[in-house]
Formats: C-alpha cells, sequence, structure tokens
C-alpha cells in the first residue's frame, strides 16, 4: 500500500469557513491513497475553474465546468445524514438540484460481507435523499485517476443534460 501524503505540520482538518484550503490541508481529509489520488486528478482537471473567492468550506475542492454553462461544487469528506461522502459534487441552480457521490472501493475497507452490506443500506438511503452514487473500484484509480474523473465529468453532463427543460 501507498503512504499517505501528509504534510507533517498540519494539526488536523478543520470542517468550518476560512481561507481556501490549500493542497495539504485537502490531503489530509482523504482517508486512503486511492482518495488522494482521485484529489490530485480532480485539482489537475482542466475542468476546475479558478475561484477567486477569499473564503470557502475547509473541505472545499473547487469549482468545475459541467455542461450547459453551469458551474458544479466539489468537496471532499462531505457530512450527509449519518455518513460522508468520499467526494460530494453539489449543483444549486434555480429549478435544477443535483447531488453526485462518488466512492472509491479499494480492497482494504471494502473486503467483507459487513462493508459490502454497510455500503448498500447508505447507497439507499443517500438515493432516498436525492442523492446519485458512483462507485469507482480502487483498482480503476490506482490505474487511471484522470481517466476515472473524466468518466465522472461525462456522467455529470449526461446527467445535467437529461434533467435540463
Amino acid at each position: 500500500m501507498k503512504p499517505r501524503l501528509l504534510a507533517e505540520d498540519l494539526e488536523g482538518p478543520h470542517v468550518n469557513f476560512g481561507l481556501v484550503p490549500n493542497h495539504s490541508e485537502l490531503l489530509a481529509l482523504c482517508e486512503s491513497p486511492i482518495e488522494q489520488q482521485f484529489l490530485l486528478a480532480l485539482e489537475r482537471h482542466p475542468r476546475r475553474l479558478r475561484d477567486a473567492r477569499a473564503e470557502c468550506r475547509a473541505n472545499e475542492i473547487g469549482r468545475f465546468a459541467i455542461g450547459c454553462g453551469l458551474r458544479i461544487l466539489a468537496l471532499v469528506q462531505e457530512p450527509q445524514g449519518n455518513y460522508r461522502t468520499d467526494f460530494a459534487f453539489r449543483l444549486d441552480e434555480p429549478g435544477l438540484e443535483l447531488a453526485f457521490d462518488v466512492e472509491l472501493d479499494g480492497l482494504d475497507y471494502h473486503s467483507d460481507a459487513q462493508a459490502f452490506l454497510h455500503d448498500r443500506i447508505r447507497d439507499r438511503q443517500l438515493v432516498a435523499a436525492g442523492w446519485t452514487v458512483l462507485r469507482f473500484a480502487g483498482t480503476e484509480v490506482v490505474r487511471n485517476a484522470s481517466g476515472c474523473v473524466d468518466e465522472l465529468f461525462d456522467i455529470l453532463d449526461q446527467h445535467v443534460a437529461r434533467r435540463l427543460p
């Protein structure tokens, strides 16, 4: 297993509003090397928009361009009910709400029957709350994290296009 990429001088994540989080703070929020690889691919993605805001949430990755000229907000380890999403993508446009949970399933945590069952219960609760859940296997992310991010944005584009009048 790859070692975690943490900044040694961090005191820990703060889930409140403050200055724009830096790369090390976002990496520290990730719970696995797979999540860190996905985060790196997101941060480097050409759809990431430059944001001039001075403040944002401590777990905010940034805003990304999606289909029809819309912008979607990406968050890491976003609380949702009794759970936390690995990566949350939220769009709140007039007449169009969208909430995507991207889960990255590595074998370290998702290999036994109890974890499998927990994930399915969690998925159903998120879907009941209006979320769409998208899962990538850890091996997919390790082999091609940027390809997974490309696929995510293709799915987001298609999802938005179907929901627009």
